[in-house]
This record gives structure tokens, C-alpha cells and sequence, in this order.
């Protein structure tokens, strides 16, 4: 038989558009504590004074990396609700909304205006991210968004775009399925050897 194309038929609808960003208190200044200094505390330490200032100065991918450098040295709840924090502010509401899932199960270091800024981020996110059904054919194809594979989100059937380090991914093995998406373009590609490439700008 011929080459058969993948079928990848996909239906968007945004929930809402983007509501006005609440007032927001200012990543925190804090830094995880620790018994004892040694290089990784040293290192996140800096890497947090570095992504504060930063921050400050609204330069957010920097801020972000360098938070992130501070999770890889030492990471703690304080450090996670910052990166959260950067995440939300570059539009990146996936992201920062599986940050602050995981935050919210081990809320250690943060005040309460924290807390209550992250229930009300988590709120908005619901009505910023975009949520799109996918039906594939055939179901073991390898599926990608925006050239990063999906990763598996908090609920049945439902996956995360644009969270994954690019790369190709593998096959899901689902023919229905719901990535959440931040609001603007994206490009679907499923693959599958022996099949014809579907691309599919959404």
C-alpha cells in the first residue's frame, strides 16, 4: 500500500481571553535556609540574588535562569514559586502552572500573601490556557508541538504543550486526547515511519 497520511484532526477553543493581570507581590527575597553552607547553598544563594535583581529590572528569561541555576544547586518551594512567578510574567502559563501545582503540595517558606497569590494564579491560568481535543489516526504515531514532545499533565487523557525540552517524543498509543496550550500559534506534527507527516498549524 501507498504511503497513508497521519490524521491528526484537532478542535481549539480558548476559554477565555486574557483577563487583566492581578496585582502581584514581588518574587521573594527570601532564601532557602540551610543547616550549613556549602558550594550547591552558595551557588543557589547567588543564583537567587542574581534572578532577584533581574527580576526587578523586569528582564524575566534572564530572572528565569537564573532561578532555575538556584533549583539545580538547591532548590526548595521559595525557589519553585519564584521561577513560577518569571514563567507567568513571559506568558508562559503551562509552565508556571505546573510549577505552582507542585508548589502547592509543599508550601514550606512561603508567607501567606504568597499562598493566596498562588490559588489566584492557578484561578487565572484556568482562564488563560487554551485547551485543545486531538484525534489521531493511527494512535501509535509520535505527536510534538511547537517541536517539543507532550508531556503528561495532572489529569486523565491530558497532556502539556511547550513544557517538554524539545526533541521527538514517543508515540502516546491514545487516538483522543487534550493538550493544554498557552494562547498563540502553535504547530502540531505527528509522525509515524511508513506514514506521510501531517503538520498542522493551529
Amino acid at each position: 500500500r501507498g504511503a497513508r497520511a497521519v490524521c491528526a484532526l484537532m478542535v481549539a477553543s480558548v476559554v477565555s481571553g486574557a483577563c487583566p493581570a492581578r496585582a502581584q507581590s514581588a518574587p521573594s527575597a527570601s532564601t532557602p535556609s540551610a543547616s550549613a553552607p556549602d558550594d550547591a547553598t552558595t551557588r543557589g544563594r547567588n543564583a537567587i540574588v542574581r534572578g532577584l535583581k533581574l527580576a526587578r529590572d523586569e528582564q524575566w528569561g534572564d530572572a528565569l535562569t537564573a532561578f532555575e541555576e538556584a533549583a539545580a544547586a538547591r532548590d526548595a518551594p521559595l525557589v519553585e514559586w519564584n521561577i513560577a512567578y518569571c514563567e507567568r510574567a513571559l506568558g508562559r502559563y503551562v509552565a508556571a502552572r505546573k510549577t505552582l501545582q507542585a508548589v502547592s503540595s509543599n508550601t514550606t517558606g512561603l508567607d501567606p500573601s504568597q499562598i493566596d497569590d498562588m490559588k489566584a494564579y492557578l484561578a487565572e491560568f484556568e482562564k488563560l490556557i487554551v485547551r485543545v481535543a486531538v484525534q489521531l489516526d493511527p494512535p501509535n504515531a509520535t505527536i510534538t508541538v511547537d517541536g517539543r514532545p507532550l508531556f503528561e499533565g495532572d489529569a486523565k487523557d491530558t497532556y502539556l504543550g511547550a513544557v517538554a525540552p524539545a526533541g521527538v517524543g514517543t508515540p502516546l498509543g491514545k487516538a483522543a486526547f487534550t493538550v493544554l496550550l498557552d494562547p498563540g500559534a502553535h504547530l502540531f506534527r505527528a509522525v509515524r515511519e511508513g506514514h506521510q507527516d501531517a503538520l498542522l498549524p493551529k
